[in-house]
């Protein structure tokens, strides 16, 4: 070390020059800076979020897929005494030979057999196009949001959620019909199944579910 003002050679330990008098002035250490790993959380603050977000996304695929499983489950129970049974979507298409047989077994015309047969089949067909729909869409909702491209799609669970309420409005429907026509004797014949209550429940879930998540992330404009 060197003294500033005159150039004479000093020890680290000297404070005034003894050639000059100058002031000597000790720089102070630099503190190396403690380095961080690039790839940990601290140095990049999205990889939290990002880490959140997939477990969102993770979760709301898993209740895509939960519902698919549940589309092929009975939703309806049907007791008529003589003859009973639980049917899924899928099973109303064929159901007509079903309700042909009970028909008869109740006394029916043949006209009143086939005009049931008819509107049934027509309701049927109705029902398969709308649980395929259902189930693409829950495919392709469960598919974006365990990749991360489509995260948080609500198509599939706000069609599954309509046609639950479709449901279980029908089903209140036939049975009040069938105990006002039978004074009460066939109460409760037909009714939603646990399954169905499951669907509805779950859907809703997943509605909310996806819009809040939406909304904290930013997804939404």
């Amino acid at each position: 070390m060197f003294c500033a003002k005159c150039g004479k050679r000093l020890t680290a330990q000297t404070r005034f020059c003894p050639m000059c008098g100058n002031a000597i002035i000790t720089p102070i250490a630099q503190t190396k800076p403690i380095a961080v790993a690039s790839g940990s959380k601290a140095s990049n603050p999205t990889c939290a979020v990002s880490a959140k977000m997939k477990k969102a996304c993770q979760l709301a695929g898993a209740m895509d897929v939960a519902l698919v499983v549940l589309l092929f489950l009975p939703w309806v129970n049907v007791n008529l005494g003589i003859w009973s049974g639980s049917f899924s979507l899928l099973d109303f298409a064929s159901a007509g030979d079903k309700v042909r047989t009970m028909l008869s077994y109740l006394g029916s015309s043949s006209s009143d057999i086939a005009g049931m047969q008819q509107g049934l089949g027509a309701f049927s067909v109705v029902l398969v196009v709308l649980w395929l729909v259902a189930a693409v869409l829950l495919v392709r909702n469960a598919y974006g949001s365990f990749t991360g491209k489509a995260p948080f799609a609500s198509g599939g669970a706000a069609t599954i959620c309509s046609m639950a309420v479709a449901m279980v409005a029908i089903c209140f429907f036939a049975d009040y019909v069938i105990r006002e026509e039978s004074y009460g004797m066939l109460s409760g014949a037909v009714a939603a199944s646990p399954w169905l209550w499951m669907v509805l429940a779950l859907s809703l879930v997943l509605l909310f579910y996806s819009g809040y998540q939406s909304a904290s992330f930013g997804l939404k404009e």
